[in-house]
């Protein structure tokens, strides 16, 4: 038996009113700590278009039973009222709806706090995920008041949107983020903070905003390789890229002129005789030289040279997604002599229907944190 889809279609009350497995097309694209989206095709009459609903919500459930797959939502997102209606060339016309993940309450809201109001649009030396769980409590969650402080309050609050008990994970952090759309903000504290995030439905109409210690996955990297021999890796490549690299940085805080804030930073592969390579960060939204010497790691980190492997997985009786790894697990790599763990930061899934269901599931890796 091949695997086996279904789209479910809830109101915005929670309330499920279809089940569908009569679509013609199913895609969805799961990325670590942004924005994913799905997208599937119905012909134009279908019923189930009755009810999607702007805010409604859409989960792909998918089994394989000859896999030992039980059936498990290995994507949920609302339906936005984002859709094409189209006509083939025999007068056959179709329904494209195109839904975001959860994630997508992250990017409508800002930090909507004024500058320097501390553990609100400034922190200093907090764990990250004090940091990321704060500012969801008060740009999204019920807290979001202007009663609060917050400039405005949120229309997010009419949601219910909860967020994990923190545990205070992660890497120290400073940071300055007023007026900064809330994902993007999410999206840098996690690039150096220890951790992934997301945000999950619960019961009905209720979300909460968890953050994932390490990972946003399972390390099972010591059993989940891949490599040609195993034939479970496909277009591997190995890449050393010295070309972008900067090895110091030269930060710049608030003030004018003389009076400027400035640090300056070196990074991991720094040597003044073979390798300096000098880049100017802007910062101006710190006033401290902590905030200012973090801006300036992190520009580095992020403009570092490193053995970069990359390589797409296959399917194979031995390794299945959704029975032996992941979306967000870290595997193993091997390819012309190096080994490196990676993780698995974005699953594509494309599923043909229209009959006899056929599924593609293609995943792409990135270096670990």
């Amino acid at each position: 038996m091949a695997p086996l889809y279904e789209l479910w279609i809830y109101n915005r009350a929670g309330v499920l009113q279809r089940q569908v497995t009569d679509f013609l097309r199913l895609e969805y694209v799961k990325e670590r700590n942004a924005v994913s989206l799905c997208s599937f095709d119905l012909r134009a009459g279908h019923s189930a278009i009755t009810y999607l609903e702007a805010d409604g919500f859409v989960e792909v459930l998918r089994e394989d039973p000859d896999a030992g797959i039980a059936r498990y939502v290995d994507f949920g997102g609302f339906y936005v009222d984002d859709w094409r209606r189209s006509a083939d060339s025999d007068g056959n016309t179709y329904f494209r709806a195109n839904c975001p993940d959860y994630n997508d309450l992250l990017a409508r809201e800002i930090v909507d706090w004024a500058a320097n109001t501390a553990n609100r649009s400034t922190f200093s030396a907090v764990a990250a995920e004090t940091i990321a769980k704060t500012l969801v409590t008060y740009n999204i969650g019920a807290s979001a008041t202007a009663a609060n402080g917050r400039r405005r309050t949120s229309d997010l609050t009419n949601k219910t949107i909860t967020v994990q008990a923190d545990a205070a994970a992660g890497n120290v952090q400073t940071l300055a983020c007023a007026w900064q759309n809330l994902l993007t903000t999410l999206q840098g504290i996690a690039k150096t903070g220890g951790g992934d995030f997301a945000i999950v439905r619960g019961t009905g109409a209720a979300w909460e905003f968890r953050w994932y210690a390490g990972q946003l996955g399972t390390d099972r990297s010591a059993t989940i390789k891949f490599s040609l021999a195993y034939d479970n890796m496909e277009s591997p490549s190995l890449t050393r890229n010295r070309l972008r690299e900067k090895t110091v940085a030269v930060v710049g805080g608030q003030g004018l002129e003389d009076q400027r804030l400035l640090v300056t930073r070196t990074g991991t592969n720094y040597n003044a005789t073979y390798n300096s390579r000098v880049s100017f960060a802007q910062a101006s939204q710190y006033t401290t030289a902590a905030g200012l010497n973090q801006a300036g790691d992190a520009r580095l980190s992020e403009m570092e040279a490193r053995d970069e492997l990359n390589f797409g997985i296959k399917q194979t009786a031995a390794r299945r997604y959704g029975r032996d790894y992941f979306h967000g697990d870290l595997v193993e790599g091997y390819y012309e002599g190096i080994t490196a763990t990676k993780q698995i930061v974005k699953t594509i899934v494309t599923v043909t229907g229209g009959g006899t269901q056929m599924e593609s599931i293609r995943a792409e890796t990135s270096n670990a944190q």
